[in-house]
């Protein structure tokens, strides 16, 4: 899921604040850095903004919810250790595909992506 959200936000149709909590400081700031180049709309950074705030702009053509929503193809894990997990993961989106490498690691009882590459 991380993955896939992360392909959101970069498409400009999931604000970057919904994957605080799923984000180590230094993923979430290059998430970040990345969504500011490429994300269509200017409110994914905004921590206010909701999904239907983004995916809403007055000046769309096409309908909210017209659009294909990028769906997971395939999904790869290998177990590092008891505490991390990497995984490869394959996103339809539109007309394109998209690999995303994630590095999963657990402290203080939670998952966080300690490393995450979109392609």
């Amino acid at each position: 899921m991380v993955a896939l959200a992360a392909v959101e936000v970069l498409a400009g149709s999931r604000p970057l604040a919904q994957l605080a909590r799923w984000l180590t400081p230094e993923v979430y700031d290059g998430l970040a850095r990345r969504a500011a180049l490429t994300a269509p709309r200017s409110r994914v950074l905004d921590a206010a903004a909701s999904p239907r705030d983004v995916a809403a702009e007055p000046t769309d053509t096409v309908p909210a919810g017209a659009a294909r929503r990028p769906s997971v193809r395939r999904v790869r894990v290998h177990r590092v250790d008891a505490h991390t997990v990497e995984a490869s993961v394959v996103v339809a989106q539109a007309d394109r595909v998209r690999a995303v490498a994630v590095r999963l690691t657990r402290s203080t009882g939670r998952w966080r992506a300690a490393a995450l590459v979109v392609g």
